[in-house]
């Protein structure tokens, strides 16, 4: 009997699940009013009132919500499988209404039936209902959920809505329709999952592997628009014609933030990406910018249409992700430059142009936020790759890497605080190879490395905004490249010569002198210059260091290697010195640097005799024009006037002019050449110290050790009766006006201030005075002293000095008693002591009592 009831209810609920109508009142309620939200007509949409009756149930019974799921899916299915669209549509409707509405515990139950849905409509061939699958799941990415699921897994929807956003149909406005839905699935599988830590790890490679890719193949891809099917998209058509301006987030989120009527695969891809990057922490910055990495290199996008794209992309990273992340990314790009070195693919060289080209245009965004090592190591970094660039094969390519590197080296530094461009400088120089002293046989690779280093270290100094020098040239970085002013290549000495341009000119005087090279004394005006009065703390620079720079400057033009252009670039040096650091003492100072040049050169010509002659007219043109002393400027200009005609080859001007003898054999007349005695007379008229300009030009005492042997040149300017002839202090004569002041507080017309030679204190004078050699004398006596205690026994030691100690103590007192006068002693008797009363009895007067 048990069997048969079990049998006849099998076939019961058979044939009520097959009734349209008249066994449907078997049916549960939740199924019935399911049925009931369908139209007769399936062309008509979904029965409102009917809608509105499954929601309260759904509702107010939320333990039948899994269950009404489950009924739906079932409904979906079928009609999927009979072609049923129209009811396809409408269960969705119903579904996206009742996760709208439902937000119980329940709730995860219906939502696996909801996905279910979802994957059914994705897996169909209908590229509809691909569609409609896609906003139902966008619509539930927004939903917030009250609870989270620890089961629920979207491996399935990475994969299909990927797949999506890569679709290449037949109709353009179908692909364009179903790219941007893949795309808006993603943003909405992110969206659901990466603000929830229980949820599926989005993170992880196998996911982003697929995400990133997808979303940067839309916006690389230039689909035509409507009506306009020979136009690439918006953005790349921007991109193109140069009208957008990346560097700006305000007009990435007008790429992003456009009319849904408007966006496109490329925009919609954007505002996806962006909001990727930024939800991602520290930790995750590596797992989106591989991906990154890895698309650009399989198509070859470093390189493509002049590195656009790939800096288009990380300026949207760099400005999307948080401010303090953006230093990961340049470290994640340096190493991915590293590791071009060990694949050497075919397009191995423009590749590594084409990244380091990103990291100029995006290094501006990160610098601000890069602190301490972090700044040293992307430059140690950049510096090893130019210094394996130089050693590789294919010049041009290289050359442009090597451009690429330095550009990029500027562009970090120049958005760097003052200090840490100092830093940057050392470090730099500390990079750059210097070979000892006297050991010329450089490399063609060194050489080329040091000129390669230097251009970067040129780079970064023009980004320097010099305030003070003691701050732009510290002792140890100057000292440095003096010593690189005086290297074998002529190319490494003018690029050093610029460096100390770039970072002694504050007054913008450096292109106005590059314009004239030497400045021409033929009549023509000097070029309009800024000169300003020396500071207290530049005076006290030039002391210290002056002298030291001066020399270099004087080594460096009797080089017999030099060219025009070294020449050209030396005197720039010393005119911006004079320009920006004039006083008294520096104007001394070069003027004996001047005559000694001439001197040398009358006494040992060289080919570049002519230059030097060049050189050192222009530079006391320059100077005495600059000092405003009428008397120094008329010698000058009347030596200048005998050259122009008889020997105009001397005269400074803006290309060589030619001599028709041989310049090594250049004696000149004494009218061609400038007097000392004249120039002192017109200094001395001014009431300038000139004692020291007829002194011989030596090179100063304290000197780095590696400064080349000419440190031990000594010129002997003047004859003895020369110098006797040195010219007396004027008592009538007045200081005329000057454009920077050459005086101190101690100067006063018709006077000669003193100068005291004070003794030299310093440490180096007290290590001096250590070192100093003892007398034969003392050497004598102390070999005797050691003699007797290597000989005497040790009894007699000790007895000989108890006999020279009571002698010595004996003699002491005798001496001291000596010294003392008998008379002088005075002995108190004993009835004078007994007068002394006690202070306590002593009677003050009134006055003094309080």
């Amino acid at each position: 009997m048990g069997i048969k009831m079990r049998f006849m209810r099998i076939r019961l609920v058979k044939c009520v699940s097959g009734c349209c109508g008249c066994c449907s009142a078997l049916k549960p309620r939740y199924k019935r009013l399911v049925d009931s939200i369908y139209p007769i007509n399936p062309e008509d949409s979904l029965v409102k009132i009917s809608m509105e009756k499954l929601t309260f149930y759904a509702v107010s019974s939320p333990e039948k919500l899994d269950r009404i799921g489950e009924y739906i899916a079932y409904r979906v299915q079928r009609d999927i499988h009979r072609g049923r669209d129209q009811n396809v549509e409408m269960s969705m409707e119903a579904m996206d209404s009742l996760l709208v509405a439902c937000h119980s515990q329940s709730l995860n139950l219906f939502v696996e039936s909801f996905l279910k849905i979802v994957q059914l409509l994705l897996e169909s061939q209908n590229p509809e209902l691909q569609l409609l699958a896609t906003r139902s799941f966008v619509k539930f990415a927004n939903i917030e959920e009250d609870t989270p699921s620890y089961h629920r897994r979207y491996d399935f929807f990475v994969c299909k809505f990927a797949s999506l956003a890569h679709c290449t149909h037949s109709d353009t406005q179908m692909m364009t329709r179903l790219r941007m839905a893949g795309v808006e699935g993603l943003q909405g599988v992110i969206r659901k999952t990466v603000s929830d830590e229980l949820q599926v790890n989005i993170w992880e490679d196998l996911h982003m592997g697929k995400i990133v890719p997808s979303l940067l193949f839309n916006m690389a891809e230039k689909l035509p628009s409507a009506g306009d099917s020979d136009e690439q998209g918006p953005t790349s058509r921007l991109l193109r014609q140069g009208g957008i301006d990346l560097s700006s987030p305000s007009v990435l989120d007008g790429l992003g933030c456009q009319d849904d009527s408007k966006q496109t695969p490329e925009s919609l891809a954007i505002t996806c990406f962006r909001e990727l990057m930024s939800r991602a922490t520290y930790g995750h910055i590596n797992s989106v910018i591989k991906p990154v990495l890895t698309h650009l290199d399989k198509h070859q996008l470093w390189a493509a249409n002049d590195n656009t794209f790939a800096v288009h992309v990380f300026k949207i990273i760099m400005y999307s992700i948080q401010a303090q992340y953006s230093y990961a990314v340049i470290q994640l790009l340096m190493a991915h430059l590293d590791n071009k070195y060990s694949s050497q693919s075919r397009t191995f060289h423009l590749e590594r142009t084409g990244i380091v080209k990103v990291l100029y245009h995006i290094v501006n965004i990160a610098a601000s936020e890069s602190v301490g090592p972090s700044v040293l190591d992307i430059f140690h970094s950049l510096l090893n790759h130019l210094r394996r660039s130089i050693q590789l094969d294919n010049e041009e390519m290289e050359a442009n890497f090597q451009e690429a590197v330095i550009e990029t080296l500027g562009e970090f530094a120049n958005n760097l605080p003052d200090y840490q461009k100092t830093e940057i400088m050392l470090f730099i120089l500390s990079k750059v190879p210097h070979r000892p002293e006297g050991d010329t046989a450089a490399s063609p690779t060194e050489g080329e490395l040091q000129r390669t280093m230097l251009r970067s270290l040129l780079t970064v100094a023009t980004k320097y905004s010099t305030v003070n020098l003691n701050q732009a040239l510290p002792v140890s970085f100057l000292q440095s490249i003096l010593r690189m002013s005086l290297a074998p290549d002529l190319n490494v000495r003018i690029i050093v010569q610029k460096i100390l341009q770039t970072l002694l000119d504050r007054h913008d005087n450096l292109t106005k002198l590059e314009q004239v090279g030497f400045v021409p004394c033929t009549g023509d005006p000097l070029p309009t210059l800024s000169v300003e009065k020396c500071s207290r703390q530049d005076a006290v620079f030039m002391r210290k260091l002056g002298p030291e720079i001066l020399y270099h400057m004087y080594a460096g033009i009797l080089l017999r290697s030099n060219t025009y252009d070294n020449f050209v670039s030396i005197y720039i040096t010393m005119a911006l010195i004079v320009i920006e650091l004039g006083s008294e003492e520096l104007l001394t100072e070069v003027l004996r640097i001047m005559f000694a040049l001439q001197e040398e050169m009358q006494k040992e010509p060289t080919e570049n005799s002519v230059y030097v002659h060049r050189f050192i007219a222009s530079y006391l043109y320059l100077a005495s024009s600059l000092t405003s002393i009428p008397a120094m400027l008329t010698h000058v200009n009347e030596v200048i006037s005998a050259r122009v005609d008889e020997c105009p080859w001397l005269l400074p001007g803006p290309a060589p002019t030619s001599h028709p003898n041989s310049p090594g054999s250049l004696q000149l007349a004494d009218k061609y050449l400038f007097n000392m005695k004249s120039i002192g007379e017109a200094l001395h008229s001014s009431g300038h110290d000139t004692s020291k300009l007829f002194q011989p030009y030596t090179a100063p005492a304290a000197l780095p050790s590696g400064v080349s042997a000419q440190r031990s040149i000594m010129v002997n300017l003047q004859s003895a009766t020369f110098t006797s002839a040195a010219p007396k202090a004027a008592t009538d004569g007045a200081q005329n006006s000057a454009s920077f002041d050459l005086g101190s507080v101690d100067s006063s017309p018709g006077t000669v201030k003193k100068f005291v030679d004070l003794e030299d204190v310093s440490v180096k004078a007290f290590k001096a005075m250590l070192g100093r050699t003892t007398t034969a004398g003392a050497e004598q006596r102390r070999a005797e002293v050691v003699n007797i205690f290597k000989t005497t026994p040790f009894k007699q030691l000790c007895q000989d000095m108890n006999r020279s100690s009571a002698k010595n103590l004996q003699g002491a007192l005798t001496e001291i008693l000596a010294m003392v006068p008998l008379d002088s002693v005075e002995i108190p008797s004993k009835v004078e002591a007994e007068m002394v009363l006690p202070s306590f009895q002593t009677t003050f007067p009134d006055l003094f009592v309080y």
